[in-house]
């Protein structure tokens, strides 16, 4: 994006979760901040560059959602930093959703007693006004004293609008609004103001956070503050309940002068009566996921089917072009062996990205949060919690990062503990690639049926773990979920392709860069030979050998288990190993991976890939923790390598057992 350090001014976009905040960074940006219809999604201050009309450059910060500046999760903390540590040259775009301005407002007014220059921009103006309310934006600036701008739905209008506001700088201070608190909470405020040398109104806003949140701004003056604290404990009784009140009552008042409630026709017909509703609400669900994965099978078995061809034709092309050689078996066997049967699966990744783009944009994953958000608490979850775990569904390391917008500490440790089992989009074209293998004649509707059996029991394994952490380990207070039901919306099918667009692109450099390095990698030594006690043996093989060992108990023999160790860099890696891997050993190029694997035999004449085989591959990846990305990010958010070893260790034993179990039952049987 370019640096932020010499910009002329700093623009932070604030206001409440899901009022549009990332929306209108991505419009003055360019950037491509992840955007969707529920709270939480920003978890950090993200930066960008802008350039107004007049050519100045200028640093806007898209910063966490919060409803107020009393800071309890650590991204409303860097926020209250950001604020406080201000200057002249800030300036805070405040963003509001029409329908909610009694809790925008809120924050709004503090950061109005902060003395920074700021702008109100509302959105969802039009949509509020079909509900029958109407906004009087003259009158609302009457009251703030600063400009108030009613933002476009159209993006390009909303662009033109922002671009103007900030190049005019349309930002003021607001000289005279104050709202009235207890005499004796103001007098402390004062005395802190003249100690410390911080403003009455900043004193008055560290007060009402906790110690260990504000320590970072207060330093070595914290004693003072909670000294002060303390008195204001033992003289006024629910002195912080008196202040949010006073506040929310100043609120009202301006609202009673600035909305009118117009007539409109009523509604035939509420959505959420059905989606929402006790019996309805968790049926409608059920069919949505079924669909959304039924879909993804349907469409995308001719896609896949042309891709699969594209890549057995370009093989065979390039072996009647090229005469026998080094570079020729590297070309088709290494390079597009191994990438080649990756990017088969491309279009079924492209239709999971779209399905979950279009549930988080029209609002209905946050009501699957609120209808499962009774259940999660009897595990000592809540809804977010469920947000962060669906998150893990397209990566586990977004769902990882969502967990910062969980306020409860050992919530939040059980969260990211879990994660892991939640089957991520990388493991979909295994799963796939497996279940083709065990009913090869399946219809697509059985396929989405195992494949749902295969992600539920994945979900729900991570539930009853979080369960007995909860139940055990982390026996503390549960978090109480406040959040507010955002509304059902159209679909923003530009955001939609914009993300499928980049999704994609990484997709193609995973495939282009990691996977086709391992790939080349692979071939090489392939056929690269070293001395053992048995004679000579190509490396790759020597090391299998030595794998094979501990994985044959659990059905895996030397080929799984080079794969194995090559999806821990990334999961795709697998797919594209036994791909070069069988081509090597059978010299048919021009067979599909799923015939190959479907002949693969071993030095007994057994199916290498049997069905007690395939079923144990399935549940070491369903409960394994491979993911080195995943790994890391996981002692970022902990900052404990005790812990992360520990899920480490866990994680892996857990799905050696189950496999060994699952494969020496099923031998018998199957």
């Amino acid at each position: 994006m370019g640096s932020v350090s010499q910009a002329s001014k700093q623009v932070l976009i604030v206001g409440n979760p899901n009022v549009g905040k990332t929306t209108l960074f991505n419009d003055l940006t360019g950037a491509s901040e992840k955007v969707a219809n529920y709270g939480g999604i920003t978890t950090k201050v993200v930066s960008g560059i802008f350039f107004d009309n007049l050519g100045c450059k200028h640093a806007v910060y898209d910063c966490p959602g919060t409803y107020g500046l009393s800071a309890y999760a650590p991204e409303e903390k860097d926020l209250c930093e950001l604020l406080f540590h201000a200057d002249q040259n800030t300036r805070i775009l405040y963003v509001m959703d029409a329908e909610h301005l009694e809790h925008n407002l809120f924050l709004g007014t503090q950061l109005l007693e902060l003395g920074l220059s700021i702008c109100f921009a509302i959105t969802l103006s039009r949509k509020a006004e079909k509900n029958g309310r109407r906004i009087h934006v003259q009158v609302l600036e009457q009251h703030l004293e600063v400009p108030v701008v009613l933002l476009e739905n159209h993006s390009h209008k909303r662009k033109r609008q922002l671009r103007d506001l900030i190049t005019r700088d349309c930002f003021r201070k607001s000289e005279g609004f104050h709202v009235e608190l207890p005499s004796s909470v103001e007098f402390v405020a004062t005395e802190l103001s003249k100690q410390t040398g911080l403003s009455p109104i900043g004193c008055l806003f560290l007060l009402l956070q906790e110690s260990r949140q504000r320590v970072s701004i207060t330093r070595e003056r914290e004693r003072l503050f909670s000294k002060k604290c303390a008195m204001l404990n033992e003289t006024i009784p629910y002195w912080k309940t008196q202040c949010i009140t006073l506040r929310y009552k100043r609120v009202e008042a301006i609202l009673s002068h600035v909305t009118e409630h117009v007539s409109v026709a009523p509604k035939r017909f509420h959505w959420d009566n059905l989606l929402m509703h006790k019996v309805w609400g968790p049926f409608c669900m059920g069919i949505v996921f079924f669909l959304l994965l039924m879909s993804v099978f349907v469409l995308a078995e001719y896609p896949m089917r042309l891709c699969e061809q594209g890549v057995q034709h370009l093989q065979a092309l390039l072996g009647k072009l090229l005469p026998p050689s080094f570079l020729r078996g590297l070309l088709i066997e290494g390079v597009i062996g191994g990438v080649g049967n990756v990017l088969v699966f491309l279009p079924q990744f492209i239709l999971m990205i779209a399905c979950m783009s279009f549930l988080e944009n029209t609002g209905y994953l946050a009501r699957v949060t609120f209808l499962l958000d009774r259940w999660m608490k009897k595990i000592g979850l809540s809804g977010p919690s469920f947000v962060a775990l669906f998150s893990c569904y397209a990566c586990t390391i977004p769902g990882i990062m969502q967990t910062r917008c969980l306020h409860n500490r050992e919530e939040r440790l059980t969260t990211l503990f879990v994660a892991p089992w939640v089957n991520c989009s990388s493991r979909a074209p295994i799963y796939l690639l497996l279940v083709g293998l065990l009913f090869p004649n399946a219809s697509a509707f059985t396929k989405t049926l195992i494949l749902i059996f295969i992600y539920t029991i994945g979900f729900i394994a991570a539930l009853i773990l979080a369960a007995l952490i909860r139940k055990f380990f982390l026996k503390t207070r549960y978090s109480i979920h406040l959040a507010e039901m955002p509304p059902l919306l159209r679909p923003q099918f530009s955001y939609i392709f914009k993300l499928i667009k980049e999704q994609t692109f990484i997709f193609l450099k995973k495939a282009g860069t990691y996977i086709l390095c391992f790939s080349v990698a692979l071939w090489i030594c392939l056929h690269t030979r070293i001395k053992t006690q048995q004679g000579e043996q190509d490396c790759v093989r020597w090391m299998g050998d030595k794998l094979e060992y501990v994985l044959k108990p659990i059905g895996f023999d030397w080929h799984i288990g080079i794969g194995l160790l090559s999806a821990f860099g990334t999961r795709e890696n697998f797919i594209s190993t036994l791909a070069v891997l069988h081509q090597v050993d059978t010299k048919r190029p021009d067979w599909p991976l799923r015939v190959q694997l479907q002949e693969a035999r071993d030095n007994h004449g057994q199916l290498i890939y049997s069905p007690a085989t395939c079923i144990s591959l399935i549940l070491f990846f369903m409960f394994s923790l491979q993911c080195i990305g995943t790994f890391v990010f996981i002692k970022h958010e902990t900052y404990s390598w005790r812990l992360t070893l520990l899920q480490f260790i866990f994680m892996n034993a857990v799905a050696y057992v189950l496999c060994l179990l699952t494969y020496q039952t099923l031998k018998y049987f199957l």
